[in-house]
């Protein structure tokens, strides 16, 4: 299995992201570049165990709105403020916007973050079970949309996972789905179900503990129970 596109709205640090790749890829960067955000974006599409836990607010992309010196000054000296003091967003009721106080200017939070990864070479197993739920591939990897694919195209899978924020409960919502079977527009969602991303081959490492190789070490645990619950025998690691 590869993943062969990314793509992030909205989500954490990112505003827009599309990632699109052929071959192996190394992930490197200063620190706060985005290299964790990229991660946890694969963690919560790919991973059975995103959704068990409650949504996080960090993973809705957010935007700092602060007067600036000037604005200031003019809001001040004049009664009722300046009009750029007037448009600026930090000056909208809360009732409008979501978002909270912080010390620089207001918190700006989008309604919603999003993630999705189109998955190319899979397992037979799994082609079964997501059959509804293919799509056609470009050469590139990338789902073709133009509704005109050869009947011999390769089939991908899109998974993508969402987090909502409803500013007037002050909630959070996630859910990961079929993009191609969903109408987000229209808050219609047809979702994956655990047992078809257990039977995803990916693991993912908790950095809080410690590999070891040996016979009872952690990764070789961790990848007897991966298989395990993908119905499969263990490897005969060596």
């Amino acid at each position: 299995m590869r993943v062969t596109r990314l793509r992030a709205t909205n989500f954490r640090g990112w505003g827009e992201l599309d990632l699109r790749r052929t071959g192996h890829a190394l992930v490197v960067g200063e620190p706060r570049a985005g290299r964790t955000d990229l991660v946890v974006a694969l963690t919560r599409v790919l991973d059975p165990r995103s959704t068990r836990s409650q949504p996080s607010i960090a993973d809705i992309h957010q935007q700092i709105s602060q007067l600036s010196n000037q604005a200031r000054k003019a809001g001040a000296a004049e009664p009722g403020g300046s009009d750029a003091t007037k448009q600026d967003p930090a000056r909208v009721p809360a009732a409008e916007l979501p978002k909270t106080k912080g010390s620089n200017g207001s918190v700006l939070h989008a309604d919603f973050g999003e993630v999705e990864v189109t998955l190319a070479d899979l397992e037979v197993d799994l082609e079964l079970e997501v059959d509804g739920a293919l799509e056609p591939l470009l050469p590139d990897g990338t789902v073709d949309e133009s509704g005109n694919a050869a009947a011999s195209a390769p089939l991908g899978l899109r998974l993508a996972y969402r987090v909502s924020y409803d500013a007037a409960t002050d909630a959070l919502e996630h859910r990961v789905y079929f993009p191609v079977l969903s109408e987000p527009t229209s808050d219609r969602y047809v979702r994956v179900p655990t047992a078809v991303r257990l039977m995803i081959p990916v693991v993912f490492l908790d950095a809080a503990r410690p590999l070891q190789l040996r016979a009872e070490g952690l990764l070789r645990q961790l990848m007897t129970l991966r298989l395990r619950q993908r119905h499969y025998e263990p490897w005969k690691l060596r």
